[in-house]
């Protein structure tokens, strides 16, 4: 690009522009004209860089990818890499230019083809024979060249152009993998005499944590070695049996297994409550939504003084939408906590110690009481609506400590009862 200055400009290619743009080398000149006066020529020598040729590429098509190296430098591919080679996976045309001295070269353009797998399938024709002594033919449909790797056949692997045909085929399965470079899809193809008898229908029942699938026939043989006319299996998957008459083998029949899971349960331990701690709703079983059950459990509610001092085994059931249910147990501990002295409610004991007979007076009304003896078991539990005075009788019991939880308008107080013969 040459560029000059002034008025009325008229270049030695014509042009009448500020700047113009060659692309020969070369000398250039330049006039102005002012009132009417033509300048003197300005000259200027023009000498363009060399546009660089376009990259050099090759190209190696892989299973599943290509790869495309170019020489050159600078180099800058169509999907924007910049090193040297690039490895793609979709089929088509990929370009690349180089750049020298500012100057970018035309595209060199090159086209990638990966390899894909071959999809192929089988299909099954026989030769109308007696049961026992059936041959036919494996017909394998699909497109181009390889090498065919067979399952059941015993002359191990062989070279076929698809589509194609192997013959002589006694009854049984066949599986086979077409190899082009790539790895195909499997197919799988059964021979079996025209007389065999019909495959066996399969029903299947999804349950908790396992299926139950069942053929009608005679002589089952399932695919996973059992003999039975059910299954019952634990792993989701599809199962085929086979049934045989008189020698003749069927085609197989499929069923597919699809057990429910099982829920997770947890529930951790309760920590220990006092037996006079009131009715109090269950909580921490997970997921939520299911029930609790066990000694002292009613309605997802636990009463500690419908048990006995001791720990205890609470269940926590949850049933999800399958109808599937787990379990998980946790315990509680019911404690006297005859230990802790509350000084709630004031009382009036005597004779103490008694050699039986003991009065309990309080200014409050007593609602209910329990005696323990120095085991922490309950030897007497009497519900005695709202009294301020009453007896307890101690001589059935041996001499000893007890002691006495008395109960009255939400509060507790513990004392204890000196028995003495």
């Amino acid at each position: 690009m040459l560029t000059t200055s002034g008025s009325n400009l008229l270049w030695s290619n014509g042009a009448t522009t500020p700047s113009i743009t060659v692309a020969a080398a070369g000398t250039y000149s330049v006039t102005q004209t002012v009132g009417g006066c033509i300048s003197s020529a300005g000259t200027g020598t023009a000498v363009p860089l060399t546009v660089p040729n376009p990259p050099v590429v090759s190209v190696i098509d892989n299973c599943g990818n290509s790869v495309l190296s170019a020489s050159g430098s600078n180099l800058l591919w169509s999907n924007g890499a910049t090193s040297a080679s690039i490895t793609v996976t979709s089929a088509g045309n990929y370009s690349v230019t180089q750049t020298l001295s500012v100057c970018p070269s035309s595209p060199a353009v090159v086209n990638a083809a990966p390899i894909q797998p071959q999809t192929i399938s089988a299909d099954v024709t026989l030769v109308p024979s007696s049961c026992g002594a059936a041959d036919g033919g494996l017909g394998i449909i699909g497109s181009g060249s390889g090498i065919i790797s067979w399952t059941g056949v015993s002359s191990g692997s062989s070279s076929i152009t698809l589509p194609g045909w192997v013959n002589n085929l006694a009854a049984g399965s066949y599986s086979l993998t077409f190899n082009n470079g790539c790895i195909s899809n499997i197919a799988n193809g059964y021979i079996s005499d025209p007389n065999a008898p019909d495959a066996p229908i399969i029903s299947v029942v999804n349950g908790c944590g396992n299926s139950t699938l069942s053929a009608t026939g005679t002589n089952i043989v399932w695919s996973n070695g059992a003999t039975t006319p059910s299954i019952t299996v634990s792993s989701a998957g599809t199962y085929t049996a086979t049934q045989s008459l008189i020698g003749c083998l069927s085609y197989p029949g499929n069923g597919t297994a699809a057990p429910f899971d099982v829920p997770e349960v947890t529930f951790n331990n309760l920590p220990t409550v006092c037996d006079y701690t009131p009715i109090f709703n269950l909580a921490g079983g997970s997921p939520n939504g299911g029930t609790y059950s066990g000694p002292g459990v009613t309605a997802n509610q636990f009463d500690p003084s419908s048990v006995a001092l001791g720990t205890w085994t609470i269940d926590y059931t949850f049933v999800d939408a399958n109808g599937c249910e787990g379990t998980a147990s946790a315990t509680i501990t019911v404690d006297p906590c005859v230990g802790i002295e509350e000084n709630t409610i004031d009382l009036g004991i005597y004779p103490n110690p008694t050699n039986g007979q003991v009065t309990v007076l309080s200014t409050m009304n007593i609602n209910s009481y329990k005696v323990y003896d120095n085991l922490g078991r309950v030897i007497l539990n009497e519900n005695i609506f709202t009294q301020n005075q009453f007896v307890i009788d101690l001589s059935s019991f041996a001499e000893g400590l007890y002691n006495l939880q008395v109960n009255a308008d939400g509060k507790s107080q513990r004392a204890k009862i000196i028995l003495k013969k």
